[in-house]
């Protein structure tokens, strides 16, 4: 498609049957839609997905990303997945003798269910959040913080903390952090280099602009490491008297960092679909053209309501027991929900 896009011909009739290589065909007399005046071709809404695993491996082969991250296609409980390999150093290394590292690893991040009804679009989407996440469980755990004068450290952020358990500590973590604002920075580091507090400015008589440095030394810029973030300045705005949220807003910076630059890394048939060098006036476009039919016919009517009907009731899940049922049933009852598909029985 993208290719098709770049070139010059004044029309340009794409094959209805184009995605079957990824499990999509065009249900019965399905209507075209013409795009920028150029491209002519059934659009997804009217596209019924049948995918089998070989056909999530096409589309996922065709997907470029960060080296460093492998992509991989999967069955589990006869559900098709898509899985994320990260590939790097242990954030919590055993070292040799010499006090480097031992070798590298692969590390793998969660299953995330491909429907059968999820259309193209929808896993290339799904691929890139899976990517955006591992990378960021990775992120968290190279965020540390000095908790006391003997220099000890930990990592707040990591994604492993014992919700449980810490909601009986609850009176304890949601205590005030006294710390000034550089008290607070200096004890902070990523991936063991600091992070340099830069300048503190007052917006208002309750906001302070905070502009921190990450002043990575040239060792951090090695393969698989968050290469986006050497010498990189960071702005944040922080509420008077609050270095807790100061923290917090800190983490959430970088995580914003490197979902962009995951991003701008991931390309599909060569196409960077996510980065923010498209121009949104013409995607605007785009989702006006590629949603307007040239014309449909009546005897298409059927096939398409009946897809809808299959695809959104599926959906649908049961009623549970217990506590979590009655909350479900009181939610739904509290807002007199009469359209779509409700919850089924209880399971």
């Amino acid at each position: 498609m993208a290719e098709l896009a770049n070139q010059y011909h004044a029309h340009v009739e794409v094959d209805a049957d184009y995605l079957h290589v990824y499990g999509e065909r065009a249900l019965p007399f399905a209507p075209k839609v013409l795009v920028f005046d150029k491209l002519e071709a059934v659009p997804q809404q009217f596209l019924i997905v049948s995918r089998t695993l070989s056909q999530l491996v096409e589309i996922l082969a065709r997907i470029e990303v960060l080296d460093g991250y492998v992509l991989f296609a999967g069955e589990f409980d006869n559900a098709l997945t898509i899985q994320v390999g990260i590939i790097g150093q242990e954030n919590y290394p055993h070292v040799n003798d010499s006090g480097e590292p031992q070798g590298t690893k692969i590390v793998y991040g969660r299953r995330w269910l491909i429907e059968d009804s999820t259309p193209t679009s929808e896993v290339i989407q799904t691929a890139l959040l899976a990517l955006q996440k591992a990378r960021e469980h990775e992120l968290r755990e190279k965020l540390s913080i000095e908790f006391d004068q003997e220099g000890h450290r930990a990592t707040p952020f990591n994604s492993h903390q014992d919700t449980p358990l810490m909601a009986r500590a609850d009176s304890v973590v949601t205590s005030s952090n006294l710390d000034t604002i550089e008290q607070a920075v200096s004890r902070v580091s990523f991936d063991g280099r600091a992070i340099n507090l830069v300048s503190v400015k007052s917006i208002s008589e309750s906001v302070l602009l905070v502009c921190l440095r990450l002043e990575l030394e040239t060792q951090s810029a090695q393969l698989f490491g968050f290469t986006e973030l050497n010498d990189r300045d960071i702005s944040l705005l922080c509420y008077q008297k609050n270095t807790n949220a100061l923290l917090h807003e800190l983490v959430e910076h970088l995580i914003v960092l490197s979902n962009r630059f995951i991003a701008e890394n991931f390309r599909f048939e060569g196409f960077n679909r996510f980065s923010h060098k498209l121009n949104p006036i013409a995607i605007a476009k785009f989702s006006f053209d590629s949603r307007r039919p040239v014309s449909v016919s009546r005897d298409f009517a059927p096939y398409f309501s009946s897809m809808s009907y299959h695809v959104d009731s599926g959906k649908a899940p049961a009623y549970n027991s217990g506590l979590l049922g009655q909350h479900q049933l009181q939610q739904i009852e509290q807002h007199d929900v009469t359209q779509g598909f409700l919850p089924k029985s209880e399971v």
